[in-house]
């Protein structure tokens, strides 16, 4: 007990209750009891409010601290580098700026504002005959091996990885070796093909790539046909043997037609020479026209 005298307890409920004894109060509030310096209140509770605010701020801050490394590298002007990374800036997207729009061409839009330059090593990779597979951790090995020289390092105080860790599949390490094999591509190639490979996305099982900067351009090489047939059993290596002794690679659109992509012709005129020469198209019953004229409505085939 405090000590306080019964009738402290002790009142009707008509009377005004007496306060309690000092010693039974904090000490802030026994202060102001004993009619001491009661404008220390008032500063108290703000810089409470203050401290309060501060650890909410701090707390937004580092629930937010993605949202601004975005906003940072949006600023810095910086490029993005990020291997057949669409998905990956639909995500960043979509979970610290805003709502993914409702169509492609405004999230090109969009997404171009918030990082203007954009790198895709998986576009660059696969442009090139030179890289036999280009899925990220063949590509670097492969890229390590060829373009060997330069020496690529970490920041101090982030060096737990280097190119021999083999760490694949672990998002920090996936994206220090994309930034190694952006570096090792060659200073030459990026300055020449640049203004084609900047701001433009790979897509998969497309000949098109994705310009968020402008209007999708073709990103393959050399000659593309359109080809149908009416045999489901027609599969990849009929279509390649098609067009031997030249290489060839196949996109499918269904089962009863694909694109045809032929890196080493010119033109859609010897393409179809090469085929009928082969024989092997006009035995299993394929049918070629130009893309121009696909695109044109020429040569689809009709559906029932």
């Amino acid at each position: 007990t405090c000590g306080a005298p019964s009738r402290c307890a002790k009142f009707s409920s008509t009377a005004r209750a007496p306060s309690p004894p000092a010693a039974c109060l904090p000490d802030a509030r026994r202060c102001l009891a004993r009619g001491g310096n009661r404008r220390a209140q008032p500063p108290r509770r703000a810089k409470l409010a203050e401290e309060a605010l501060a650890a909410q701020l701090l707390e937004c801050d580092r629930r937010g601290g993605m949202c601004r490394v975005m906003r940072l590298l949006s600023e810095s002007g910086r490029p993005l580098v990020g291997h057949n990374c669409m998905y990956d800036l639909m995500f960043m997207y979509s979970h610290f700026c805003d709502v993914l729009p409702d169509t492609v061409g405004e999230f090109k839009e969009r997404i171009h504002q918030v990082v203007p330059q954009v790198y895709d090593t998986k576009l660059i990779s696969t442009s090139s005959p030179e890289w036999n597979d280009t899925v990220l951790e063949s590509l670097h090995k492969e890229v390590s091996h060829k373009r060997t020289g330069g020496e690529l390092r970490l920041a101090e105080g982030f060096q737990s990885y280097n190119e021999d860790s083999g760490r694949y599949h672990e998002a920090g390490y996936d994206a220090w070796i994309t930034g190694c094999v952006f570096a090792r591509l060659g200073r030459e190639m990026l300055a020449q093909e640049s203004p084609r490979m900047r701001n433009r996305l790979y897509l998969m099982r497309s000949m098109w790539s994705l310009n968020l900067s402008g209007e999708d351009e073709i990103s393959v090489e050399g000659t593309v046909l359109y080809c149908a047939f009416d045999d489901k059993a027609i599969k990849t290596p009929d279509i390649i043997n098609a067009f031997q002794p030249k290489r060839a690679m196949v996109r499918w659109i269904d089962d009863l037609s694909c694109f045809v992509v032929l890196p080493e012709v010119k033109t859609t005129e010897e393409a179809i020479q090469v085929a009928e020469e082969a024989g092997t198209a006009r035995d299993k019953g394929l049918t070629f026209v130009s893309l121009q004229d696909y695109l044109c409505g020429l040569g689809k085939r009709k559906r029932g």
